[in-house]
């Protein structure tokens, strides 16, 4: 299974530059949160109850200060969408 992840995760070196960024966005939650099942399972880590409510609100606030303070940063078409939502900032 992890020479299979391998090969697959050299498909990224075939992807146009500005999507590689995006792809990483993706995959490095999933990645972080399977790292952390495995732990659990073996007991190397407490498991906490609405952990992933905690983790969630802090992203939401990390994108809401850039939204605020630093749209520039925002790629374009997500910060058309973030307007729509919660208006002009």
């Amino acid at each position: 299974m992890i020479i299979a992840s391998l090969f697959c995760g050299f498909t990224i070196l075939f992807e146009a530059q500005s999507r590689r960024a995006e792809l990483a966005l993706y995959l490095v939650p999933r990645a972080l949160e399977s790292l952390y099942n495995m732990m659990a399972a073996k007991g190397k880590v407490r498991h906490f109850a609405y952990a992933e409510v905690l983790v969630f609100a802090f992203c939401m606030s990390l994108i809401m200060y850039c939204y605020q303070n630093e749209p520039e940063q925002i790629k374009p078409a997500y910060l058309s969408i973030f307007r729509k939502f919660f208006g002009e900032n």
